[in-house]
């Protein structure tokens, strides 16, 4: 074996360790596509969410007409229900707009990584 220059004892060396960081680029971009996904997924349970809060508004004011109407007989099941109701709707709303808000934070992060990735 004849004498070693210190190309040929660097240059192995340099071709792993592209290979791994070529690796590690590739196994980050594909962390964050599926950030990305996750983001997605949050913002249409936000979407979800602030239909049914809708819908449950609704309700609400539904079951407050029949409790008004009949307030007469009695009835005061009725209010509490549409009382209950009213709760879970501003809840409901509350937590999907807090989903949204996280997802439009976090999609700008998972873009710049993504980018910073490639």
């Amino acid at each position: 074996m004849g004498p070693y220059t210190m190309d040929s004892v660097l240059n192995p060396v340099r071709s792993q360790s592209e290979a791994g960081n070529s690796l590690s680029r590739t196994a980050q971009s594909d962390l964050l596509v599926a950030k990305a996904g996750v983001v997605i997924e949050m913002a249409q349970a936000a979407r979800t969410i602030s239909g049914i809060a809708q819908e449950l508004n609704i309700l609400a004011l539904n079951a407050a007409l029949h409790a008004t109407r009949l307030k007469s007989s009695g009835n005061e099941m009725l209010s509490i229900f549409g009382l209950e109701l009213k709760r879970m709707s501003t809840r409901s709303a509350s937590e999907a707009a807090r989903l949204e808000r996280l997802a439009r934070e976090t999609g700008p992060a998972v873009d710049d990584g993504r980018h910073a990735a490639k």
